[in-house]
């Protein structure tokens, strides 16, 4: 039985959540709720976790290389082939093994440490006030709305939401676009 014309379920779930209809669909419904009427625990976990998420990814250059390597890895993935050798092609920034040796080896590893956990907490730093700005802009927008004396704010926000979104799905979708 030849199976390779049918997709295992996690690629049919991760093309259905790229679908535009789907992710103006989401966005949309998740704007009609207000933000501040989320509950504080909600609001403070939505800051918290992608801050000190991201902020640990980027202090932490293992988890970098495993995560280069587990994309690499994938099966099916779009990298690029050598037509002439039927291989890929290695466009890695990344130097050979030993080539940063050198470098490394003159700075202590105090120094190492703190430069990356500088980047770390910036990185933190730079995702926590996104949030808190994208929680600001929630209820700026809103008020805005109904100064302009708009009937429903919630609908009109989520409507635009929705359709944004739907419209960067489908530019992303677009092939020869993107990265």
């Amino acid at each position: 039985m030849d199976m390779s014309h049918q997709s295992s379920p996690p690629q049919r779930a991760h093309r259905w959540f790229q679908d535009p209809w789907v992710q103006g669909l989401g966005t949309g419904l998740s704007a009609l709720v207000p933000a501040r009427s989320y509950p504080v625990w909600l609001r403070q976990t939505m800051m918290w976790v992608p801050a000190v998420g991201f902020g640990a990814l980027v202090a932490s250059p293992a988890t970098w290389r495993f995560l280069a390597k587990s994309a690499q890895a994938q099966p099916g993935d779009d990298s690029p082939v050598d037509e002439s050798t039927g291989s890929e092609t290695q466009e890695s920034a990344e130097p050979p093994p030993g080539a940063l040796d050198t470098v490394d080896s003159r700075r202590s590893p105090l120094t190492r440490w703190l430069g990356r956990a500088g980047g770390g907490v910036a990185v933190g730093a730079l995702v926590y006030g996104n949030m808190r700005l994208a929680f600001w802009l929630d209820g700026a927008i809103e008020r805005g709305l109904r100064r302009l004396h708009v009937p429903a704010p919630r609908v009109v926000m989520a409507l635009g939401a929705g359709a944004f979104a739907a419209g960067t799905a489908r530019a992303d979708a677009r092939p020869g676009q993107g990265s």
